[in-house]
């Protein structure tokens, strides 16, 4: 069973919202009364983050960051988080706490509790509680909006290839992968442009895009080119030299931490136009020279 149709289990499960929450299970965070937004994440070594290819530090980073990115999807500017860890050892309590100072520096936020516990293998688990004055949710795509992104895609999926490999690609890549970064100042620069909804690109362009397509009832028609472009040199490089379809990376590659935004034009005075939103079955269609391009789906955390 997929990690997908097991989250659309939950909200029968778990019950509704109560009536302090705008929007629970199903969106890049939770919506609660007013303008909070509430969102987590658990980074676990060896499943998210290759102990023998990345520091301690830049897993603490790469938590703190990829939590945060849910913030960005929603429009929130970020107010304080909570931080769980699991130590394997006492010697590497040091590291993650820069990795997570460095993060939060940037980030402009602070951690503010959490937990501490021995374990086996370390595990981060991050909360990051925000403040959206107008949230951007998946469902508010609509007919007419363009689609846009903010960030490059598949250059994640090519440096983490390159260090299972030992491949050598444009250092852009291996960063992406190590050290992502939420994309927080275009999410709040959307909201204020008119976007109608948002995603962050985690698990793959076309499995996340696909979210917004049925959440919002319609169909994504997007440009291969385009998607391509965002990429730039650094992507295409890359798949050169791992034998690999650039295109395949950018639409599958996961990872990216970029933002797929739907809205109006005035979002292409800051982000790169991908697409465009229309009516029909809901789903994502990705067109080259204008013939549709087969696609396979992203990441699957239970697959």
């Amino acid at each position: 069973m997929s990690e997908h149709s097991l989250l659309a289990r939950l909200p029968a499960t778990l019950g509704p919202p109560s009536a302090g929450c705008r929007v629970g299970i199903g969106d890049d965070a939770a919506w609660l009364d007013g303008e909070l937004v509430w969102t987590v994440d658990t980074l676990i070594e060896g499943v998210h983050a290759l102990p023998s290819r990345s520091t301690l530090e830049d897993m603490a980073f790469r938590a703190t960051m990829t939590s945060a990115s849910d913030l960005a999807a929603m429009g929130a500017a970020p107010l304080y988080a909570l931080a769980a860890v699991t130590l394997p050892n006492e010697r590497a309590f040091e590291a993650i706490r820069r990795g997570q100072e460095q993060a939060l520096a940037r980030l402009g936020a602070p951690i503010v509790g959490g937990n501490l516990t021995r374990g086996g293998e370390l595990s981060i688990t991050t909360t990051w509680l925000g403040r959206a004055t107008r949230p951007l949710l998946r469902s508010g795509a609509r007919v007419g909006d363009s689609v846009y992104l903010a960030g490059n895609l598949g250059l994640a999926a090519a440096g983490l290839e390159a260090l299972l490999t030992s491949i050598d690609v444009p250092t852009a890549c291996v960063q992406a992968h190590v050290r992502p970064i939420a994309r927080l100042e275009d999410g709040l620069r959307a909201v204020a442009l008119g976007a109608t909804s948002a995603i962050d690109v985690s698990d793959g362009l076309v499995a996340d895009a696909g979210h917004v397509a049925r959440a919002s009832g319609v169909s994504l028609v997007l440009d291969a080119r385009a998607l391509l472009a965002t990429g730039g040199e650094a992507l295409l490089l890359a798949s050169r030299a791992l034998s690999r379809d650039p295109l395949e990376l950018a639409l599958s590659g996961g990872d990216d931490y970029a933002l797929l935004l739907t809205g109006p034009d005035a979002l292409g005075d800051e982000f790169a136009r991908v697409g465009v939103v229309e009516p029909g079955a809901p789903g994502v269609v990705v067109l080259r020279d204008g013939r549709p391009v087969e696609t396979r789906g992203g990441h699957d955390h239970l697959g």
